[in-house]
Order: structure tokens, then C-alpha cells, then sequence
């Protein structure tokens, strides 16, 4: 079997990046007015490549039906990028390093499930990124963003419980997950305009490291592959995304964090990267002081 490279799926490969405006400038800067400085750990180069992942072949989502997810917006030098993020806290939403690693601020729009029509607005704080990640590379591809004010609950917007106890020592391969984002298809490599879902099968490691480059698939990294079609799953426009489980009381556990697909991009066939939030479990409490 060819081996296969893995790009991080953030934006601008497959589409435009958007340019930010006068006018969101000006907006912009009045979230930003009593922030703090960003604070990130040491990281080894500069910026990123401009890749994200998108939910490839989904369906659309029900109002309500995931009320943690939020697009980020990245944005440094009047260029940005779009990634996904989930709320765990009213302070703080858990991302992808490489959606925050070499940006200047952050502006987190969240509440409903269009794309265009955020009814929720505020802006980084200051952020987190593990110290282990390093650039072009798959692993610690994980981290926090503190938010400036905190978010307020609702029906339409609710924190997700990451993975504790036994289940932070699993991999969970063989069992059914969703992956979330606002996506595009293999053929279709544009915005949803609503958000997307949809239902993988996470694989053993294995199987995983058959297709990627050797060192690519570390031991925090789960993978997964559609569920009921090939051409399911993540694609390239919502990096930071969700990865969840639904739990016998149909309530949801994260799981992972959309990570990296392969270079020949989604619909593939081909499995997508997730960082395994369960070994980062106890890192995540200890910088964010939630229980």
C-alpha cells in the first residue's frame, strides 16, 4: 500500500482565504479592547500551513443538536482562517493547536447552526498551546482558548463533557462516533451554510499507520473512516472540531479534535486524524482548573 502524507485541516489550500475587512476591523477591535496579551508556550517555527478540515458528506444538524461547537476565526496580518472549537467551560473552548499557532487574536462565533448567522460573538482572551506541538508535525495538535467574557448557557449553547476515568486509557476502536463541522464534499469544496455532521467508525491504530508515513499516527492520534460511506467524515475546513460519542443517556462525551487528513484530500476513502483528548485530559484540568 502507498504511504501516505497528512496535512492539517485548516483553510486555504482548497479555498480563499477570507480577508478581513475595515469594518470587522473596527468590530474586531472593540472585542479585543480589555484583552489580554496572547499567551502561548514555545513553539518551534513560525506560521502554519494554511490547512483546515471540513465535514465531508454530512448532514445537516437539528438546532440545538450540538450547542458546544463554535467557529473560530483566525486571524493574523488582515488574513484569517476558519477552524471549529468546542465550548467546555464558560471560559474556555478546546481547539487544535494549528488553528491558533502563529495567529495575532481570535474572534469565536457560536448559538446556531448557520453559518452566517452566529447570534453569539466575543474574542480570545489569550490561549494555550500544548508545548510538545511543533509545526508540520501531527502530534499535541491541541489547545485551550481562555475567551474574554464568559459564555453564557442557554438552550442554544452548551459546554461538552471531555472523556474521564477508564475511558481516557481507550482508543475506542470499532465503535461509531460524529464528527462536526461546517463542511464541504470531495466535489463541493465550499462553505455549508449550515453545520454538518456525520457518523464514522473509529479504527484501530493498525489499520491507521497502513496509510500514513511512518511516526504520523503517534499515540495520541485515533482515526476514523465513514461509518456508512467512504466518502463520510471530516474535510478540509473545520480543524479544532469535534469528535464525540453519545452516551446511554443520549447525552454527548468528547472524544477528539479534528486534526489532519491525507494529502489527497477528503472523500477518499482514506482515514482523518484526531488528537485522543483522553491522554490530555489531566493537562486540560490543570490549565483550566475545571474539575
Amino acid at each position: 500500500m502507498q504511504l501516505i502524507l497528512a496535512f492539517f485541516l485548516c483553510l486555504s489550500c482548497c479555498c480563499q482565504i477570507p480577508v478581513v475587512t475595515a469594518d470587522e476591523n473596527n468590530e474586531n477591535a472593540e472585542l479585543l479592547k480589555e484583552s489580554q496579551p496572547v499567551i502561548n508556550s514555545t513553539l518551534v517555527g513560525d506560521n502554519q500551513e494554511d490547512v483546515v478540515v471540513r465535514v465531508s458528506d454530512g448532514q445537516q444538524a437539528k438546532e440545538r443538536q450540538f450547542p458546544w461547537h463554535v467557529r473560530i476565526k483566525s486571524v493574523k496580518d488582515r488574513e484569517a482562517i476558519y477552524c471549529g472549537g468546542s465550548i467546555i467551560s464558560a471560559d474556555w473552548i478546546l481547539t487544535s493547536a494549528h488553528c491558533t499557532f502563529g495567529f495575532e487574536y481570535l474572534i469565536i462565533t457560536y448559538g446556531s447552526i448557520y453559518f452566517k448567522k452566529l447570534p453569539h460573538k466575543t474574542a480570545s482572551r489569550r490561549w494555550i498551546i500544548h508545548n510538545g506541538f511543533r509545526k508540520r508535525e501531527t502530534h499535541h495538535d491541541i489547545s485551550l482558548v481562555r475567551v474574554r467574557k464568559p459564555i453564557i448557557f442557554s438552550k442554544d449553547v452548551q459546554p461538552i463533557s471531555i472523556v474521564r476515568g477508564d475511558d481516557t486509557l481507550t482508543d475506542f476502536a470499532g465503535q461509531k462516533a460524529i464528527v462536526i463541522g461546517f463542511g464541504a464534499s470531495e466535489k463541493r469544496r465550499t462553505w455549508s451554510s449550515t453545520l454538518l455532521y456525520s457518523i464514522v467508525r473509529i479504527i484501530s491504530k493498525k489499520d491507521c499507520e497502513n496509510y500514513f508515513v511512518q511516526g504520523m499516527v503517534g499515540a495520541d492520534i485515533i482515526c476514523a473512516q465513514g461509518y456508512y460511506s467512504n466518502t463520510a467524515g471530516s474535510c478540509a475546513g473545520d480543524s479544532g472540531g469535534s469528535l464525540v460519542m453519545r452516551k446511554d443517556d443520549n447525552s454527548y462525551v468528547l472524544i477528539g479534535i479534528t486534526s489532519f487528513e491525507s494529502q489527497f484530500g477528503c472523500g477518499q476513502g482514506i482515514p482523518t486524524g484526531y488528537t485522543l483528548i483522553g491522554l490530555y485530559s489531566t493537562w486540560i484540568r490543570k490549565m483550566t482548573g475545571i474539575p
